[in-house]
């Protein structure tokens, strides 16, 4: 199903019957808390690491080399067998 299956077309609001059938309790209220837009505009792809908001490889590669980079690498140490071979 679509979000629109979920709303009341006039005025917009969220359909609730539609909610409590198919949504777990819980999630409710927090989708009930979204504001829907009373204007309609087709969904469209945004980048937002250029001024036009269009995708370039040069974007994407600033991304990487900037962005992507500075998240902190997890490094795992390879297991010690030692204590195992010294029950072994």
């Amino acid at each position: 199903m679509s979000t629109h299956h979920f709303m009341i077309e006039e005025p917009k609001t969220w359909n609730s019957e539609m909610l409590e059938k198919y949504v777990n309790p819980d999630d409710i209220p927090l989708i009930q808390s979204l504001a829907i837009s009373q204007g309609y505009q087709r969904d469209k792809y945004c980048w937002r690491y250029t001024k036009n908001g269009m995708y370039t490889v040069k974007s994407g590669y600033w991304v990487v080399t900037n962005i992507l980079n500075r998240e902190p690498v997890e490094i795992h140490k390879k297991p010690s067998i030692t204590k195992l071979q010294a029950f072994a």
